[in-house]
């Protein structure tokens, strides 16, 4: 019987035309050069991140070929202008970009997202996005002077690639705050300064004035900025600020006119301790009945809120939820995380919480 001789694994780089080839080997060359390899990278997780980077490369390579391909097949003499150009090196920047990109596809380890954002600050020192990620892991490791300093130095690095004229073109609509690519990385840098602020120093004034301004350069809000606020402002016992944020913020009129309410869990038990600080103040009798409609509205949003507020222990069980579903216990969770120590400064709230809860028959 003859033995069939096992068949060779066919890699991508061989279907690559002999200029690809040539830009290829450009590419590993500064590759190698930027992290100063002598010979094999003797790390086994940057020797990885090396293949990584090489096949992110080849790829790029191969869709240039594809578009090269399609000019042919189409006829055009020249290139359109969203296809990638023939002439146009793959820099080391582009290569840290696509490298700090592909973090989110799978799980990573702390010491596996360090060396990944070492690893691309070795190809481009002014890489802002993986600034924020050896940020992330510094405060994840509870290095927080460490992390406010490489989040400052995001911010300073996506301000200078932005131009000085950056909020003037903001203003004129040329570039988005949050949908433009080059600005994104600026609004990430400046939201981790100010999460770090409140959450981590205390310093709610400072973290307010962070949100505030993200709000103002993106009002659509992607990022939840609407909610930080809020939590900031019941926090700093600015009540007049507070009023009219969870006035402005939640109901909003997009950038095609369509008007839309935002006021969800956060909104509504905030709303409800932010109704009830008036009743303790000695106002009216009948503002302590609305602070109570109030309550139960929020009630009607997430029954889990009250618990996790009068048991802040049980939060430990959730850390910091990467994702919830609204009115699930990891929502409460979250919420109760953020907003804990403003409803324990406001005398008789959690009193209150408690036996309201019970009349309606929530668990507390």
């Amino acid at each position: 019987m003859k033995q069939q001789t096992p068949s060779k694994s066919h890699h991508p780089v061989e279907d690559l035309e002999p200029e690809d080839i040539q830009c290829l080997g450009e590419c590993v060359r500064d590759l190698v050069a930027c992290l100063g390899y002598g010979g094999p990278a003797a790390d086994p997780v940057e020797a990885s991140l090396f293949r990584e980077a090489v096949d992110i490369a080849v790829y790029q390579l191969t869709l240039r070929q594809g578009s090269r391909a399609r000019w042919r097949a189409s006829g055009e003499q020249e290139p359109q202008e969203d296809d990638p150009s023939d002439s146009l090196p793959i820099t080391m920047r582009d290569l840290a970009q696509v490298l700090i990109a592909q973090t989110g596809e799978t799980r990573h380890s702390m010491q596996e997202l360090k060396a990944r954002a070492h690893f691309a600050l070795k190809l481009d020192s002014r890489c802002v996005e993986a600034c924020l990620l050896e940020g992330y892991v510094q405060e994840r490791q509870k290095h927080y002077q460490q992390a406010e300093a490489t989040y400052q130095q995001a911010l300073r690095l996506s301000l200078e690639q932005l131009g000085p004229d950056a909020f003037e073109r903001a203003a004129r609509k040329e570039i988005h705050f949050w949908y433009s690519d080059r600005a994104r990385p600026y609004m990430q840098a400046r939201a981790a300064i100010a999460y770090l602020f409140w959450q981590k120093f205390g310093k709610v004034r400072e973290a307010i004035d962070h949100f505030r301004a993200m709000l103002e350069l993106n009002p659509g809000d992607n990022q939840g900025n609407r909610y930080a606020i809020i939590c900031c402002l019941l926090e700093a016992g600015d009540d007049e600020a507070l009023g009219e944020a969870l006035q402005r913020y939640f109901l909003y009129t997009d950038e095609y006119g369509e008007k839309m309410d935002l006021r969800e869990t956060c909104w509504h038990y905030t709303n409800a301790c932010w109704k009830f600080r008036h009743t303790s103040s000695g106002q009216e009798r009948s503002s302590r009945q609305t602070a109570s409609k109030a309550l139960r509205t929020a009630f009607t949003y997430n029954q889990h809120v009250p618990y996790f507020l009068l048991h802040p222990d049980a939060l430990a069980d959730f850390g910091e939820p990467d994702s919830y579903a609204h009115g699930d216990e990891r929502e409460a969770a979250w919420y109760a995380g953020f907003v804990l120590k403003a409803w324990r400064q406001t005398p008789g709230a959690l009193d209150w919480l408690e036996a309201s809860a019970e009349r309606a028959g929530l668990p507390v």
